[in-house]
């Protein structure tokens, strides 16, 4: 109940509520009064009380408090013994090696346990079904890992947390959704390898507790080959490494390719480094974000594109509230991925061309309201510090947070385009490109039966030569909230048509699906109802404008911090932004 219902304006009114407001609900036990007098000091005044309320009562049963805290604790040691899972285990050696060092340190600050195993971990699997967290699916009678495994114990006091971040989000089919996530299931989200233990062995495996935070080191000494490679396995470091190092030349390989017994993997780093110096540059970086070099002879045998480093625009928007633009913001400060932050109003006034690559992020206002703005009716309402209010504007300003792009931005937008910029968009704001005409030959379809509110969902990846999906595997877990839901148009005309005119109709117009939703087996986590509406769907696709690019993402590569395995969808267009014609399919043959 960290929400409170309020009024937006601090006069007092009659506020009269919708049936669908008060209902009582498994998520809204005590239901507010349909009819009430209520203002925004009430609201404020509510959360304040309440706090204070809850601050005193502990206080007066602070024994109480701590008794049954450590009641709880005692019991959730005890069901871990008794209870399967007994354990979930984290491979060390894994594709994605850092996210699973990563989420292991995550879970740490959650104020879980976290146990290291050497070497030797093992465990049958005969005795029980493997968890819907299990990513592999084991079905033999024993698991042997080779490599060393973070361990998160259940027989610990926070084993109910472990349960709800790491295994599958059950939501009832016929239950009443909220508008909020059903589905966070965090190694799905974040692409990396755990397996849900049944086997009560597991506990008397040898472990040590970690005490200081997990970290992933790589040792690249010793290198001396005039050629390094890194390879692409999605993790934020491998972009984060790209960026550090933006003034080295480096090659991007087309497709998979081999150097000695090892394989790399599409959109792999090829760097040539002909000094000492510029090669303990590259392998000073390496060593920092954890990522192990290769070294070879030769120039590998590949087909390969400059790895060119984008100068990013990040927009946020004052229509409407910027908190989803937030969590891209959170993750591109933290991991340390560099942008210029812009408004949606800065479109109409600034000169795009200074940038390759302009995001913008899910928002709430509707192409319309991006474009003419909220209203122009009464007084304009600033954002801007000033002496009475000092501690707003520091990181954007405007005179009117009304105003939106204007048609001069739109017109903007559209230049930057077709001139050879890549304009990407996530969620909902996929409307703006679609219904303001920039695009051409896509849709979003109207859903009528599709619930599928914060939602983790399978997707396959449909085009393995486009460099969004350089790294990846044939599938992958990704989030999607409710829409859009995109429809792609390659119909290319009929026989009179002539066959010249078909064929710049598809290089110059026709969509590229690179990702679709799964077309069985889609719910991974969450709630989903109307599946079918959903199934087959394209999830990530490359609109052609121009010489430039339009990239939409149906699902949410960022948000809240859980969709770290989502991440190089978006980080695969950046560093390919101008090279997303590489692969291109064909024009199918007609019957």
């Amino acid at each position: 109940f960290y929400e409170t219902f309020g009024n937006s304006i601090p006069d007092t009114v009659e506020r009269k509520l919708t049936e669908r407001q008060t209902s009582k609900q498994w998520y809204r036990p005590n239901p507010p009064l349909e009819k009430t007098m209520w203002s925004l000091r009430n609201n404020t005044n509510y959360m304040q009380s309440g706090v204070l309320v809850a601050l005193d009562y502990v206080a007066r049963h602070r024994e109480r408090f701590v008794e049954n805290f450590y009641q709880r604790s005692a019991r959730a040691v005890e069901a871990g013994r008794d209870e399967k899972p007994h354990a979930y285990v984290i491979p060390v050696e894994q594709k994605r090696r850092l996210a699973a060092a990563d989420l292991a340190k995550l879970l740490q600050r959650q104020g879980l346990e976290v146990h290291f195993a050497a070497e030797g971990l093992g465990w049958s699997t005969s005795d029980s079904k493997p968890s819907e967290s299990d990513s592999n699916g084991d079905e033999g009678e024993r698991k042997e890992l080779k490599g060393g495994a973070y361990v998160v114990r259940m027989d610990q006091p926070y084993r109910i947390l472990a349960r709800v971040l790491l295994d599958k989000q059950n939501f009832p089919a016929d239950a009443n959704p909220p508008y909020d996530d059903t589905g966070w299931m965090l190694p799905a989200l974040h692409q990396v390898e755990v397996h849900a233990v049944g086997d009560p062995e597991i506990l008397k495996a040898e472990m040590s507790v970690l005490t200081d935070a997990v970290s992933a080191s790589a040792d690249n000494s010793g290198l001396s080959g005039p050629v390094l490679v890194l390879d692409n396995t999605t993790e934020d470091q491998f972009t984060v490494f790209r960026f550090r190092l933006e003034d080295v030349p480096m090659k991007a390989a087309e497709e998979s390719f081999e150097v000695g017994e090892q394989r790399f993997a599409a959109g792999s780093l090829i760097i040539e480094t002909d000094t000492a110096d510029l090669r303990r540059r590259v392998v000073l970086q390496a060593n920092q974000l954890g990522l192990t070099l290769a070294e070879s002879e030769t120039v590998p045998d590949v087909a390969a594109h400059d790895a060119e480093v984008p100068r990013v625009a990040l927009v946020h928007t004052w229509v409407s509230t910027p908190q989803d633009a937030g969590w891209w913001r959170h993750a591109f400060d933290t991991i340390g991925i560099p942008y210029t932050y812009l408004s949606e109003q800065d479109l109409g006034s600034q000169d795009l061309s200074r940038f390759d690559v302009i995001i913008m992020p899910r928002t709430r206002a509707n192409p319309q309201t991006l474009v003419a703005g909220s209203s122009s009716a009464g007084p304009p309402l600033p954002w801007k510090k000033s002496d009475e209010y000092r501690h707003i504007g520091i990181i954007d300003e405007t005179d009117d947070v009304r105003r939106g792009m204007g048609y001069q931005g739109l017109a903007n937008l559209k230049s930057f385009i077709e001139s050879g910029g890549v304009f990407l968009t996530e969620g909902s704001t996929a409307a703006l490109p679609i219904e303001m005409a920039i695009t051409r030959r896509i849709g979003i379809r109207r859903t009528r039966n599709l619930v599928a509110r914060g939602t983790v969902v399978k997707a396959q990846v449909a085009d393995k030569k486009s460099p969004i999906t350089y790294g990846y595997d044939d599938s992958l877990a990704v989030y999607f909230n409710q829409t859009p839901v995109f429809q792609i148009n390659k119909n290319l005309g009929s026989y009179r048509t002539p066959d010249w005119l078909k064929e710049e109709i598809w290089e110059r117009e026709v969509p590229r699906a690179v990702v679709n939703f799964a077309e069985k087996d889609l719910l991974v986590s969450g709630a989903l109802r109307g599946a079918s509406e959903l199934a087959g769907t394209p999830a990530v696709v490359d609109v052609p404008v121009g010489e430039g690019h339009v990239v939409l993402f149906a699902n949410r590569p960022f948000w809240r911090w859980e969709t770290r395995g989502s991440h190089a969808l978006v980080f695969n267009t950046l560093l390919h932004w101008n090279d997303l014609r590489s692969g291109w399919p064909e024009r199918p043959e007609e019957e």
